[in-house]
């Protein structure tokens, strides 16, 4: 299950806050990884120096979680599906996944520009 944003997690033995999500390339062991943006509680945000990237599987214990409500539980299941999914692409098709996305991203802003 994927934390709502605002949830508390003890991880490498740290407290950190989820500030959102990410998907990020484990260049050593090739292949895609789902995680966390987190920062330290309860300093939070203090300049994008204080952002660290934390994988699912990091999370040693969890605190307090986040606000839960209808909207954010479809967008966390929403989000666990399409990651589970993403990890498992090996580098190389990740890559060309995110080239097909990027070109799909930039057609429709094409188009949206066209029609003004």
């Amino acid at each position: 299950n994927v934390l709502p944003v605002g949830s508390v997690v003890r991880a490498r033995d740290i407290k950190l806050m989820i500030a959102g999500y990410e998907l990020f390339e484990d260049k050593e062991k090739n292949q895609v990884r789902a995680g966390y943006i987190a920062v330290k509680y309860p300093r939070g945000y203090a300049g994008r120096e204080s952002l660290g990237i934390l994988g699912f599987d990091e999370i040693q214990e969890v605190l307090k979680e986040g606000l839960h409500t209808p909207g954010e539980l479809r967008f966390t299941q929403g989000l666990g599906r399409f990651y589970h999914q993403a990890e498992t692409l090996d580098g190389e098709k990740w890559n060309r996944f995110m080239e097909i996305l990027q070109d799909r991203l930039k057609e429709k802003k094409q188009t949206e520009l066209s029609g003004r």
